[in-house]
């Protein structure tokens, strides 16, 4: 991967997403200045959604969504065990680890990744309906979201892209510890991050309104373009 960061900031952190969206919109920017080929801005969701519409709009590049979430252990909706994305063929990642430290069994992982498919299929109709994903066929992709802590959400988005035909493939996110690109397992892809940090603690911590963002929110910022493929207006 080729990673790209800022080293030195006037500020360590960022007001929201939107703030964080335009940040890495203008490194993108920087980073594509010699790319020809078309964009495909890809914003994982939900968090990905309002950093992304930043991006799009400062790129003038349509905004598709992923759908992605974290795997929970059964019974315990404060674990992680994994990650999962909703593509024509499901992604997921799975810390055997964690698995094993929660005691889960492969049957309760089955169950917990269909019962994901499902949430993340409602998702997406109330998101963008029945559209069909933007093809990829010699395009540059960049998949955006909010930050990246272990990379498995990342990971999963990775493996539901590997299936297409996109020229290139880029991570974009605002946030990131040091060395994560190294464990995304693409080894083809561009790495772009606005801050990296050795230790990266919580999310949360590196921004100064992290409000969870839900359906509802997803829903009204995907409304002003009548449809996640369009370029958003702005």
């Amino acid at each position: 991967m080729v990673a790209l960061a800022l080293a030195s900031l006037p500020r360590v952190g960022f007001v929201d997403r939107h703030d964080a969206g335009e940040r890495l919109g203008y490194l993108l920017l920087e980073h594509l200045a010699q790319e020809r080929r078309p964009l495909v801005i890809i914003a994982l969701s939900r968090g990905g959604v309002p950093v992304a519409i930043q991006v799009a709009r400062l790129l003038h590049a349509p905004l598709d969504l992923l759908c992605a979430s974290k795997l929970k252990a059964p019974g315990q909706s404060a674990l992680s065990i994994g990650a999962l994305v909703l593509a024509a063929k499901p992604c997921s990642v799975v810390n055997p680890r964690m698995v094993e430290a929660v005691g889960a069994t492969e049957g309760d992982v089955d169950a917990e990744q269909r019962r994901l498919c499902e949430e993340l299929e409602l998702h997406r109709q109330a998101a963008i309906g029945g559209r069909a994903p933007l093809p990829l066929d010699g395009k540059v992709a960049v998949l955006v979201d909010d930050g990246i802590v272990t990379g498995a959400t990342m990971r999963a988005a990775l493996m539901a892209l590997a299936d297409s035909r996109s020229a290139r493939a880029i991570v974009a996110v605002p946030v990131a510890p040091l060395g994560i690109e190294q464990r995304l397992g693409r080894n083809e892809c561009d790495f772009v991050c606005v801050l990296l940090r050795p230790e990266l603690g919580r999310l949360s911590e590196y921004y100064t309104d992290f409000e969870p963002v839900n359906e509802a929110h997803v829903v009204e910022l995907l409304r002003p373009s009548g449809n996640a493929a369009q370029t958003p207006e702005g």
